[in-house]
């Protein structure tokens, strides 16, 4: 039987590894730490962890979907609640924490989108969004589940890309798209032969008509490419596409980091000891890529200066 190295029971070390690194970088945005180069790099590492949570969870739904009976009859309800409880129960208590020192500043209109105090909300409503376009997408149809969910997510990011939406939500979304595409592949057995193509051609047009309104498309097509091709040889050799997204190291996209993080992680959790050492030498060659593209800019402004 195949290796589910995606799969929850795979992944909770690296889960609570990512929620502590998350919980150490929101510390170095609230000036916690003093601000340096090395806290300004580790704020920037954020988009990593957060975006295996998104990629996880794409790929947890549609694994549990194809692999489990009636997993989408009692879906929506457990899921939204985990969100939603622990939200709520934070917002409470600020306000009882406030009330007690007198500084009672709440406004029941932002209760929906949980903005009184907790700072971070985006991330709980790009996911319980997800979580109910997935449950109608499993209600509504029948065979054919995974392909529309897929369709109506690509079509979200294409369609925010387009309006003023804040990018940390169809950021989101393509993190989720990708999670999914992940397990599609996986565990292709259980699909039709059609079914990846129908997936494939979703994409395909999804990027290509963001290609007419918007070049930065055009990588994230080499991401999906790169990420396809290297599940096709199991994660084994680096794939060019995904290496090329260090070119446009002036722009770091959340994408970029995305993929990253998720094939430095696979890397290291696999057993072989020289996946584990490419793994290491992946994140470095980013890291350095990236101290380098620092200083070079640094020294650019010192010789403006002195010109």
């Amino acid at each position: 039987m195949r290796r589910d190295w995606f799969g929850l029971n795979e992944t909770k070390w690296i889960r609570a590894v990512c929620a502590i690194l998350i919980i150490l970088v929101h510390l170095t945005e609230n000036d916690f730490f003093p601000q340096n180069r090395v806290t300004n790099l580790i704020g920037k590492t954020g988009f990593i962890w957060v975006g295996l949570f998104f990629l996880l969870s794409g790929y947890g739904l549609v694994r549990n979907l194809l692999t489990r009976e009636k997993y989408k009859v009692n879906f929506l309800m457990p899921h939204l609640l985990r969100l939603l409880v622990p939200v709520y129960c934070a917002e409470l208590v600020y306000l009882v924490l406030d009330a007690v020192i007198g500084n009672y500043d709440f406004r029941w209109d932002k209760i929906v989108v949980f903005t009184n105090y907790v700072s971070y909300s985006w991330y709980v409503v790009s996911i319980g969004t997800v979580y109910i376009v997935f449950y109608l997408s499993a209600i509504l149809t029948n065979r054919y589940t995974v392909e529309v969910f897929c369709g109506i997510t690509l079509s979200a990011y294409v369609i925010f890309t387009k309006i003023q939406v804040s990018d940390v939500y169809y950021k989101g979304i393509i993190g989720i798209a990708i999670g999914a595409l992940l397990a599609v592949i996986q565990f292709k057995q259980h699909l039709r032969n059609m079914s990846i193509f129908v997936i494939a051609v979703e994409i395909l047009g999804a990027l290509l008509f963001s290609i007419c309104f918007d070049s930065t498309a055009v990588w994230h097509a080499a991401i999906v490419v790169g990420i396809a091709a290297s599940l096709s040889v199991g994660f084994q050799y680096f794939n060019p596409l995904v290496i090329f997204q260090l070119n446009r190291l002036s722009d770091i996209s959340y994408e970029m980091y995305l993929v990253h993080g998720s094939l430095i992680m696979f890397f290291i959790r696999n057993s072989s000891r020289g996946q584990i050492a490419a793994g290491l030498v992946y994140l470095g060659t980013i890291l350095t890529a990236y101290l380098i593209h620092e200083t070079s800019k640094w020294v650019s402004r010192k010789l403006l200066r002195l010109l």
